[in-house]
């Protein structure tokens, strides 16, 4: 769809050259309830998986998260398969049987010192160390899908399931998202969430993104997002990069001794911009 008046993240008032389509061909193909493994949802608004399939590999620091299928979660496998207390701590599932808790109505600061490194002995990993997430940003995940999906890697229907669930869950009353978890809503984490939400398999009508496109037409469109939002639907084919602040990689080409040499930068700015201007030149 190549018209302003076509694309839902644009008002009315927006130049035509600035954007097109953000609606059109972000879909994945289809996946039928029958061919969905065991436990996961993908029913509009009960998006969800059986938490107990989930395992966690670990390899020096390095997590990821693994769905079990039906064959791989078979009785004869069970020993091999079980769910450790980790795994259950981190999705949120009872862990008394492994770690039983140790509240009495009188503790002395001795017990509860006691208790807590009996807990976190518990859950430290078999390579040593102690997993955790990197939950709270809201401009992160929408990364990861888009560019899973210009690089044509299919997420399996199972994260897709948790991460709409969890998206659906961020959703502020207003509509939108906000750049954080605590944040009211915002242009960036909005345009960015609501992309993300489609790319994963939510149509237009539903709710949840009739409510984000009513956010933003009533806050000045998908111009107003900042210049990072602006860089991802670019990037993506729903934004034109005419629309963007320049980029130019001839900046790390300047002299060391410019006190505004990107090597100067804060680190997380030196990362980001750097291959934001590779792609933009």
């Amino acid at each position: 769809q190549s018209t302003w008046g076509h694309c839902p993240l644009m008002s009315a008032s927006a130049p035509a050259a600035v954007a097109a389509g953000a609606t059109s061909g972000l879909l994945p193909v289809d996946v039928g309830a029958a061919s969905l493994p065991a436990g996961v949802n993908l029913t509009p608004g009960q998006e969800s998986t059986d938490l107990t399939k989930w395992r966690l590999a670990v390899d020096n620091g390095r997590q990821t998260w693994h769905y079990m299928a039906e064959s791989e979660d078979e009785t004869s496998k069970a020993a091999t398969f079980i769910q450790s207390i980790v795994e259950k701590h981190h999705l949120g599932l009872d862990t008394s049987a492994e770690a039983p808790p140790r509240l009495g109505a009188t503790r002395s600061t001795k017990q509860s010192i006691e208790a807590a490194i009996d807990f976190y002995s518990a859950i430290q990993t078999e390579d040593g160390h102690w997993s955790n997430d990197y939950g709270g940003p809201l401009f992160l995940m929408p990364g990861l899908v888009i560019t899973c999906y210009i690089t044509g890697v299919e997420l399996p229907a199972a994260y897709r399931a948790e991460m709409i669930r969890y998206l659906s869950n961020m959703q502020k009353p207003q509509g939108g998202w906000g750049i954080h978890i605590e944040s009211d809503s915002t242009m960036f984490g909005t345009c960015l969430n609501y992309v993300t939400l489609r790319i994963l398999g939510l149509e237009a009508d539903d709710p949840r993104m009739a409510r984000a496109r009513m956010f933003i037409r009533e806050n000045g469109s998908a111009t107003t997002i900042p210049s990072w939002g602006k860089f991802w639907l670019a990037v993506l084919g729903v934004y034109d990069w005419a629309g963007l602040y320049p980029i130019p990689p001839e900046l790390w080409m300047l002299p060391d001794s410019l006190v505004f040499h990107p090597h100067r930068w804060w680190c997380h700015c030196r990362v980001v911009y750097l291959p934001m201007g590779w792609i933009y030149g």
